[in-house]
């Protein structure tokens, strides 16, 4: 074997068998709010008033096992919310924006589209639905807020989903 084959070959090798953790965040597409909302464990529109920063272990440099965790008090309750209006909840997100973890600004009022950890712990990423009032359409924040049949609960419980063809 030439020098010049093992000057390639060697590097190669050493790509093959090198083992690295790799962590991504991938949102499947843009759903409709209509999608996200049917699909969601809870639906609220509340004010987030703090945020907590819970490390990892030592050795977590990345904060893959980290978690954020924010306060917010519930000011409209849409889906899934036991709580009463006025009390606060603790959402939890993942302490690396890879593994889809996500910041909520303190001070603003959001509407949050989340899941649930273990039937319990609320969760919330970049890929679930987080926005301010004031970015939805008029037809957008009625769907959401009413309670009648054009609804988005509504929707869901008939099965209504979205077409895009």
């Amino acid at each position: 074997m030439s020098k010049m084959s093992l000057k390639i070959l060697l590097p190669i090798i050493v790509l093959v068998f090198e083992k690295s953790d790799v962590h991504g965040c991938w949102c499947d597409g843009n759903p409709h709010p209509q999608d996200q909302f049917c699909s969601a464990a809870y639906v609220l529109y509340g004010r987030v008033i703090s945020e907590t920063f819970i490390p990892g272990p030592p050795d977590d440099f990345a904060n893959n096992d980290a978690i954020w965790q924010y306060t917010v008090s519930i000011l409209y309750k849409m889906k899934g919310i036991t709580e009463e209006i006025g009390s606060d909840v603790v959402i939890e997100s993942a302490g690396n924006s890879a593994l889809c973890g996500t910041s909520l600004p303190v001070g603003k009022s959001l509407i949050l589209m989340g899941g649930r950890i273990n039937n319990s712990v609320k969760k919330i990423g970049s890929c679930d639905f987080i926005r301010e009032l004031s970015d939805l359409s008029p037809f957008q924040t009625f769907y959401l807020f009413s309670g009648g049949p054009y609804s988005y609960n509504f929707n869901c419980k008939r099965r209504c989903t979205v077409s895009y063809d």
